[in-house]
């Protein structure tokens, strides 16, 4: 099931969504790096002190909406670094 959604996301962004994701690559990143910290940060949490099952979903919701309201600006920032 899991590979399966991942073909259709990549389909999604590879064909009908590509100029979207084009142009908004900076909030794409933000909310991946975002969740992925999140849900390490909430499997390590939950490893060692052994509290509630969601938390590693929870941390993945919480990292990407952190990172998805700061990343963007961050991330063109960086890209624009040189051009001016």
């Amino acid at each position: 099931m899991m590979l399966i959604l991942l073909l259709i996301v990549l389909v999604l962004l590879l064909g009908p969504l590509r100029p979207w994701s084009a142009r908004h690559w900076a909030f794409l990143a933000s909310i991946g790096l975002g969740a992925l910290s999140g849900w390490v940060l909430g499997c390590v949490i939950m490893r060692f002190c052994g509290s509630l099952t969601f938390l590693p979903l929870l941390g993945a919701v919480v990292g990407a909406w952190e990172l998805g309201s700061v990343g963007p600006s961050i991330l063109r920032k960086i890209d624009n670094d040189g051009k001016e």
